[in-house]
Parts: structure tokens; sequence; C-alpha cells
């Protein structure tokens, strides 16, 4: 099978982004690529797909805002690209304000949203936030295949999301932006070396 080839935006502050959409946009159907801005390097997040990409981004916003996602220390941040995340998921790692168990920790998330605190870290999580996209057409494999692959490809243990899986097709990653496609080569390279 040939490999699917993937074109992937520029990284886009989702505020940039998000300022001149409308219900009449383009919708966005393939892989998206959430990253924090830290100290000018790009670090991966968050792999997702969607039928419509831009609606999906602010979804994962709007979950930040309202509890609904794990929230970092600002200085925890920086080290995702050298840490497992998915191993400091624990109540007791300390980098962790807030770790969800929704919708049964929506009450503790609102009470520690009036010490102001945890918001200040919400906002950095928010105002670091980068994404990146890949259109996919109809007629190449489904979403969730090649969302696993990327994952894969990457690392599920450096992202906040965990499905990844074993495709039967190869990807490869192109586009506009070579610091995409150096996250993809950086982080394959740093899981064949743990091999």
């Amino acid at each position: 099978m040939n490999p699917i080839k993937l074109k992937w935006s520029s990284p886009t502050s989702w505020k940039d982004t998000h300022q001149g959409l409308n219900k009449e946009s383009k919708k966005i159907r393939g892989i998206y690529l959430l990253l924090f801005k830290l100290d000018g390097k790009f670090i991966p997040y968050y792999i997702g797909q969607a039928g419509n990409i831009h609606p999906r981004i602010a979804e994962h916003i709007a979950s930040m805002l309202c509890g609904k996602y794990t929230i970092y220390r600002n200085d925890i941040l920086k080290k995702f690209a050298h840490d497992s995340v998915q191993k400091k998921e624990g109540k007791d790692y300390d980098g962790i304000l807030y770790h969800p168990d929704w919708p049964w920790s929506l009450t503790k998330f609102l009470k520690n949203q009036k010490d102001e605190e945890i918001m200040q870290h919400v906002n950095f999580m928010i105002k670091s936030l980068y994404f990146s996209c890949a259109e996919v057409k109809d007629d190449m494999p489904k979403l969730q295949q090649i969302e696993g692959a990327c994952i894969l490809e990457i690392g599920k243990e450096h992202l906040g999301n965990m499905r990844a899986s074993h495709p039967d097709f190869e990807i490869e990653h192109g586009g506009d932006d070579s610091e995409i496609k150096e996250i993809f080569r950086k982080y394959a390279a740093l899981r064949k070396s743990k091999s």
C-alpha cells in the first residue's frame, strides 16, 4: 500500500485562527496536532482527528476552561519534551494542579477557580497552545487509523492522549512547515533509541 501523505500546516495559535472564523468558514476534515510553544520551541501535547477541525480546537479550549482536562503547572509544561507525560498522570505527581475525574470533580475545579491560582495556569496553557492540521481526503483510510498512527509515531507516553494503533500503511509527513516534520522525526528517533 502506498504511504499516506499528510501535508501539515504551519503551527498557528488558536487565538489567531479563531478570530476570523465563523459558521461559513471552510470545513477542514483531518488530523490535528496540539502543541505548546514554550521558549520558542513547539512541544507536542495531543493528536486528534475531526470531521471539522476548527470547532474541535475550540472544544479543547472549552474543556480546559471547564475542568475536563488535567491542568499542569507552568514550569512542568516545559518538561513535556523530556518526560513521559502518561506516567505523570497520577495524583501524587507534583506537576499537576488538577486532575479531572469528570464530572465528579467539577465542583472541586470551580472552587479552585475562586482562588485564581489554577486559572493562572489554565490561562498559561491556553496562551501557549498552538495547532497544526493536515487535511485528509475522503478516499483515504479512516481518520481514526491515521490519528492512531500519528500518536504511535510520537509515542503516546509523550502526549496527553492514549489511542495509538498499528496501521497497515506508512505515513509521510510534509507540508508548509518543517518544524512539524522535525517533531515527528525527533520523536520517532527517540522511540527507536529506547527500544
